[in-house]
């Protein structure tokens, strides 16, 4: 009987590292026309939206601010520098740097490149011109900053040559020095992002039109590449991605050897050089799409499938933990279970005078989240509309989190 209980312990607890890891929540809708191409960043408590295009046009100059604690959004001051797609930008300290892109004419593979620089500054909601960018004008590439320094490189020309150079970008001086070459397949709209001291670059399509599943870790104190594990699921591009709590994320995209949009979501840890299956994005399976992070939440948005999308989705990460969770006791008790129409939770002894309690179904969505004091108690949960299957009831209490679970019939 022991062996048996400590077999269903052990098999609850892999259920749960496998599916608690997140939920994603739907927020107020980018204000503008849907757009693809768009660019994404995040400076401070603020999330950014620049540039894009959609139905009936090809290029835009607009910024919007995104504000996580109210839900809305806020348009800025406009590009002064031109309509354009698939710019590219770096954030140092609490300015965004936006270095070329490109110029759509709306006919295929018609593109004008740039090669200006621009800084927008967000306390005063102003744009200001830099020095030229010296490498060709591009758009497609990949961007990312290190230790007050940003780093620019790869994507394709205004002839769709596929570009190898890799170059670094100082404030102070306002100069651009070439680093080492990217050493893969050149490449255009894959991933980027930046974990500790390492920029990571990935995915996207070759010359040839070609999906691509390698990855590639930048190391800018030593300036050299270094080529990881490959993406385990397909190959893909025009993607999202961002960074957030020293891990990497990327959402949706093409894939293009199969022409089919995803709503996958992967999360990469770099300490041990792997990837794990994130709950899918919840929004409508897209691509050319943009993220940002916020305060440790993850944001996703736009894009395009049959249309040009404005939704826009919050990620909240695991109440549970993504890839291993330690739990010495279970001591909440839920009844009856199962359940139809109301059932109780029955909450210990805590030793903190503010926790809160998660309820999240087997896809990782939250249902209802409320906070309580350290003291027993037993709250009552109407789950009358909730459909039939499997919840997970988590008490977070400091660092540490009690699961049980209930059903639902």
């Amino acid at each position: 009987m022991k062996k048996l209980l400590l077999f269903t312990i052990v098999a609850f607890f892999v259920t749960i590292s496998s599916y608690s890891q997140g939920y994603w929540t739907q927020k107020a809708n980018y204000p503008l026309a849907g757009r693809q191409y768009s660019s994404g960043f995040c400076i401070g408590l603020r999330g950014y939206y620049a540039f894009g295009c959609g139905s009936g046009f090809y290029n835009s100059i607009d910024l919007v601010e995104y504000n996580p604690t109210t839900n809305t959004w806020t348009q800025k001051a406009p590009f002064p520098g031109g309509t354009r797609i698939n710019s590219h930008v770096f954030v140092i300290d609490t300015l965004a740097y936006f270095v070329s892109g490109a110029f759509w004419t709306g006919v295929a593979s018609d593109y004008n490149g740039y090669s200006d620089v621009w800084v927008y500054n967000p306390y005063d909601n102003s744009w200001t011109q830099k020095n030229n960018f010296p490498g060709q004008a591009r758009h497609g590439g990949f961007a990312f900053s290190f230790n007050g320094q940003g780093y620019f490189g790869l994507g394709t020309n205004h002839n769709l040559v596929f570009l190898d150079d890799f170059w670094r970008y100082d404030p102070l001086t306002d100069t651009w020095t070439q680093r080492a070459n990217f050493p893969g397949i050149g490449r255009k709209n894959g991933f980027q992002f930046s974990l500790d001291k390492d920029g990571y670059v990935g995915l996207g399509y070759d010359s040839l039109l070609v999906a691509l599943n390698d990855v590639w870790r930048y190391d800018a104190q030593q300036n050299n590449w270094t080529q990881m594990n490959n993406f385990p699921s397909a190959p893909r591009c025009w993607l999202s991605s961002f960074s957030m709590n020293s891990k990497g994320y990327i959402c949706t995209g093409y894939l293009l050897n199969s022409s089919v949009a995803t709503k996958q979501f992967w999360e990469y840890k770099a300490s041990t050089d792997s990837w794990f299956a994130m709950p899918d994005y919840t929004g409508t399976a897209c691509y050319t799409g943009a993220g940002f992070s916020v305060n440790g939440k993850g944001y996703n948005g736009m894009g395009y499938k049959t249309t040009y999308s404005n939704d826009f989705w919050e990620f909240t990460p695991s109440v549970v933990g993504t890839e291993e969770i330690t739990i010495k006791q279970l001591r909440i008790k839920n009844y009856p279970n199962p359940a139809r129409n109301q059932f109780y939770v029955e909450v210990p002894q805590l030793p903190r005078n503010t926790n809160k309690l998660v309820i999240i179904d087997e896809l990782s969505r939250l249902i209802t989240s409320t906070d309580i004091n350290g003291n027993p108690q037993i709250l009552e949960i109407n789950c009358s509309k909730w459909k039939a299957g499997k919840y997970y009831v988590v008490i977070i209490t400091g660092n540490q989190k009690l699961v049980s679970h209930i059903v639902i019939f």
